[in-house]
């Protein structure tokens, strides 16, 4: 098995960067290579080792683009998390468990916001317990100082006091949209919006600017149905046994979300003592010593 992680900070793929990565070790590959937790590093993966040729089966615990479903493109890559899309079929579910009989749709115009909008809104339609009441797209590269222009969108999902507004959307929009809903009138608790991006709320809260009091005003509560680190009970404990040894989050480690692939190879390549720490808090966590 070969364990990969990538380096921190990388947001472009470098086809270059990763050929040579890959290289040194390529005779080294075995039955299967287990990838990070993101999806847009996956990707990036995939594409390298197509460049070197490489068909040996990979795996991630938590990629979930839909660009990933393809079989047909990606016919050996494997994962133990649906999609973006598969968590669609569980909302009305949950929406009608907690009481919520009525909601807002907002999203940004492009294909990934478009996509999985019309999806959502497709599964709330064949539902049939459930109804939209407003759905609102936008663009997705405004500003703040455009977004003005499109508050009277904004101010048709009040009129219908809805309370429940569900948003696909990248951060920095989502974060000017929610200070137009602070310059319309809304405060803490008069909204609840719904997101299945994790950052959107860490993002609202490290914003460093004189805006920032006003996402953190309307920004909570949001429920967040998918996060891209710490899935599951697993993920939680394994979070749970490093802040209780660490105390703080290990510099060199934050960057990476402690993803599988990271904590794995730590275990195995890391010198002795570090080897010690990471194998026993794998072991605490109920991972099979085998």
């Amino acid at each position: 098995m070969s364990l990969f992680t990538y380096y921190c900070g990388a947001t472009i793929y470098d086809p270059i960067y990763g050929y040579n990565c890959f290289l040194k070790d390529i005779d080294k590959f075995g039955l299967a290579a287990v990838s990070s937790y993101a999806s847009g590093v996956v990707l990036a993966n995939l594409q390298t080792f197509k460049l070197l040729n490489i068909t040996v089966p990979i795996v991630s615990a938590t990629a979930a683009a839909t660009a990933l479903s393809s079989t047909s493109t990606y016919p050996w890559f494997s994962r133990v998390q649906v999609s973006n899309l598969g968590w669609i079929p569980q909302a009305p579910s949950l929406f009608k468990a907690l009481g919520w009989r009525h909601l807002a749709v907002l999203y940004q115009n492009e294909s990934r916001g478009i996509s999985t909008s019309l999806a959502f809104q497709q599964a709330i339609e064949e539902n049939g317990e459930i109804k939209i009441v407003k759905s609102a797209i936008i663009p997705p590269s405004l500003t703040r100082d455009q977004i003005g222009d499109y508050s009277y969108i904004l101010q048709e999902i009040l009129d219908t006091n809805v309370r429940l507004i569900i948003v696909f959307m990248h951060d920095d929009l989502f974060g000017v949209v929610l200070e137009k809903f602070y310059d319309l009138g809304v405060r803490n608790g008069d909204l609840i919006f719904f997101s299945i991006v994790a950052a959107a709320v860490t993002d609202i809260g490290a914003k460093n600017d004189t805006y920032r009091y006003k996402r953190i005003e309307i920004g909570c509560p949001m429920i967040i149905f998918q996060m891209p680190a710490w899935v599951g009970a697993f993920g939680e404990k394994i979070y749970n046994g490093l802040i209780n040894d660490y105390k703080t989050v290990p510099p060199g480690l934050s960057c990476n979300y402690f993803d599988a692939t990271f904590l794995i190879a730590s275990s195995t390549k890391s010198e002795e003592k570090m080897q010690a720490f990471f194998l026993n808090l794998l072991f605490k966590s109920g991972v099979n010593r085998e």
